[in-house]
């Protein structure tokens, strides 16, 4: 929980500030026009810029510590009392570039992942609100719920094989 909240509140910033910045980038000063799919998907992308400061860290500690549990499963010694004991060490050791080793592989996982599920949450909200004949601002709790489920969906697609490489470097 340490990691989540934070990493969801810099994406989701992120998608605002990537939606600003596309809007400067293509001359669109007016928030009430609707940026095409392609904007929100590249706004998608530039989120994960802000949440990998976050991220990566996190994901680093977490790493670690599950490889450490595995360790004294099998019998071996605990090198990490908890997290922040583990982050210490770490910036002890290597300062702060061993506690974001990884930043490049979280980005490669998380660039595209973001595109898809900021992309697939917009493009199921404009197709359900088409579909009820309404605007998407104006869709139920429901509808907003599947449209975040299966933005989740297109990006767990997209992230596991980035994600891997991660884990393994």
């Amino acid at each position: 929980m340490t990691g989540v909240i934070p990493n969801f509140a810099m994406a989701f910033w992120g998608f605002d500030a990537g939606k600003s910045l596309v809007r400067f980038s293509h001359d669109i000063p007016d928030a009430s026009v609707p940026l095409s799919m392609t904007q929100i998907s590249i706004a998608g992308g530039i989120s994960a810029l802000p949440q990998t400061v976050v991220m990566a860290p996190s994901e680093r500690i977490k790493c670690l510590l599950q490889v450490q549990a595995n360790v004294v499963e099998r019998g071996g010694t605990a090198e990490y009392a908890g997290m922040v004991d583990c982050a210490r060490r770490l910036y002890a050791t290597g300062g702060i570039r061993s506690i974001y080793r990884g930043t490049c592989a979280t980005l490669l996982r998380d660039v595209p992942g973001n595109i898809a599920y900021f992309g697939t949450y917009e493009y199921v909200r404009r197709t359900v609100a088409a579909a009820q004949g309404r605007d998407s601002a104006e869709l139920s709790f429901g509808a907003i719920i599947v449209a975040g489920g299966l933005a989740g969906v297109g990006d767990w697609l997209l992230a596991p094989p980035p994600g891997g490489f991660k884990t393994r470097g």
